[in-house]
C-alpha cells in the first residue's frame, strides 16, 4: 500500500471524509487540527517503522507535505 492509500485510510478511519482528497489538499481544508495530525503521523511512524521529529510535524501544511516527509524517511 503506497503512502496516499495508508494516510487516506487512517484519515478515514478517524471519521474524517476523505472522498475528495489529492495530494494537494490542504490539512486545514480537510478539517485535520494539529492533534489528528499527531496521532495519524503517529500511526504512520509504527506501521513504517520511521520516526518523525516535531519539526518536520509541524512543517506538514497539506497531504503531499506528508507523503513526502514519509518518502524521506523510508
Amino acid at each position: 500500500m503506497d503512502t496516499f492509500s495508508r494516510l487516506k485510510t487512517l484519515l478515514e478511519n478517524r471519521g474524517i471524509k476523505t472522498g475528495q482528497l489529492t495530494e494537494s489538499s490542504t490539512l486545514k481544508e480537510i478539517g485535520i487540527d494539529s492533534l489528528d495530525l499527531v496521532e495519524v503521523l503517529l500511526e504512520l511512524e509504527k506501521q513504517l517503522n520511521v520516526t518523525f521529529s516535531d519539526d518536520e510535524l509541524l512543517g506538514c501544511k497539506s497531504i503531499s507535505d506528508v507523503v513526502n516527509l514519509v518518502a524521506k524517511k523510508k
